[in-house]
């Protein structure tokens, strides 16, 4: 089984990161395939988390979330 801190790193903002870690249940594809980055439990707390385009408090609102996936930016 992943662990949060685990999970977490798949969702900073830095492409690297962003990158690693997918398995959310099984985190031996990740090893096995060389995605896996490991980081202390200090670590994962300092990460910036999201997208850099949706780091704007209106982005998040529910029309926007709603139109997001044929939306061009």
């Amino acid at each position: 089984m992943t662990t949060p801190d685990f999970q977490v790193v798949h969702h900073s903002r830095e492409r690297i990161e962003t990158d690693s870690n997918y398995g959310s249940v099984l985190p031996w594809w990740d090893h096995l395939f060389g995605t896996a980055q490991l980081h202390d439990a200090v670590a994962c707390r300092s990460l910036v988390l999201g997208l850099e385009t949706f780091r704007d408090d209106r982005e998040v609102w529910l029309d926007r979330l709603l139109v997001q996936p044929v939306r061009e930016k």
